[in-house]
């Protein structure tokens, strides 16, 4: 089974926290730190069959990450995190919600649920 997943997170000290947990959890794990980093990403090749995407990101929003993700490939279960709640639920398309701060057993859960 592909564990590869994709990580889109701003904040330098949680994008490595969260990277390390998802890697210990048995991840492979992309980790980028904006919107634009993640699509050069999903341009160089498959579409990862995980991602957690941050939606209060410098440049591109969460949300244009999430879209550009669910189009290229439908099947990518999504988790999108903030601090806040989401403007529009609805430019969230299918991914799951999970708002910060949270606990690395919440991630696995919802990633699990995803």
């Amino acid at each position: 089974m592909d564990r590869g997943l994709l990580l889109v997170e701003d904040e330098p000290g949680l994008r490595k926290l969260l990277e390390t947990i998802l890697k210990r959890s048995g991840f492979v794990v992309t980790a980028c730190a904006e919107g634009m980093e993640a699509l050069a990403v999903l341009a160089g090749g498959p579409a990862p069959p995980f991602a957690v995407v941050d939606l209060t990101l410098p440049g591109m929003r969460g949300e244009q990450v999430i879209a550009a993700i669910s189009q290229s490939n439908p099947a990518t279960r999504i988790i999108a995190t903030s601090g806040l709640c989401p403007a529009n639920p609805a430019e969230l398309g299918t991914a799951l919600f999970l708002q910060k701060p949270f606990l690395p057993a919440q991630l696995l859960e919802a990633l699990a649920a995803a």
